[in-house]
């Protein structure tokens, strides 16, 4: 609102000082001025330069995150649109859904024994991943370059996944019996779990390590 308000004054004065030019000559060297004054402070104000990643880096989850991963590294799975799995790959975190250049066939091939997905992941994708109650995970290209997977709880472990950040907090009644999540955080709609494995759980975990090496 402010901003719409600054460019009606800002066009206002402009169109008054240049067609006084026409009527008074004098005035031309004011005129030249007054616009270089206006053009500093609408550009100042409205496209303000922001320097450096210190904005990002600063942010409470991205500093609770590096502080994760740092005490103990890992793999991140994380839940909700693709804009929100690119983000710990600025803090350089490595996540397993983020996006893919390249498809990570293993990985798919790992969670889509049968393949019957293979035409919506086989090319560049931006991913973005919701989990599902069904028993199997399924793959939907949303967009040409946005893929969606719908997850099956049982298939977490395929991922070789460590931490879950979320967009919103987990249901974990709805987990296998042999995967536990520990919340690690918990603030401004963001969620952060490790993911704790055992049984059956924790050998398709060791094996997707094997294939993502």
């Amino acid at each position: 609102f402010y901003v719409g308000i600054l460019y009606i004054i800002i066009i206002l004065a402009s169109f008054i000082l240049i067609s006084s030019i026409f009527y008074n000559n004098k005035l031309k060297y004011f005129v030249a001025i007054i616009s270089v004054i206006l053009s500093v402070v609408s550009y100042g104000l409205v496209n303000p330069i922001v320097i450096g990643l210190s904005p990002i880096y600063n942010l409470p989850v991205a500093v609770k995150m590096t502080e994760i991963q740092k005490e103990k590294p890992g793999k991140w799975l994380i839940q909700g649109f693709f804009t929100r799995s690119n983000f710990p790959i600025i803090l350089g975190i490595p996540v397993v859904n983020s996006t893919h250049i390249y498809p990570n066939l293993k990985m798919f091939y790992n969670i889509d024994k049968d393949r019957e997905y293979e035409n919506e992941y086989s090319s560049y994708s931006q991913i973005s991943s919701y989990f599902t109650e069904d028993e199997k995970s399924s793959f939907k290209r949303t967009y040409k370059d946005a893929l969606q997977i719908n997850l099956s709880y049982n298939d977490i472990p395929k991922l070789g996944a460590d931490y879950l950040f979320a967009e919103e907090e987990t249901d974990i009644s709805k987990l296998p019996d042999n995967i536990k999540l520990e919340k690690l955080y918990d603030e401004d709609g963001c969620y952060i779990y490790r993911i704790h494995y055992s049984g059956s759980a924790l050998q398709e975990y060791a094996e997707a390590q094997k294939i993502y090496e």
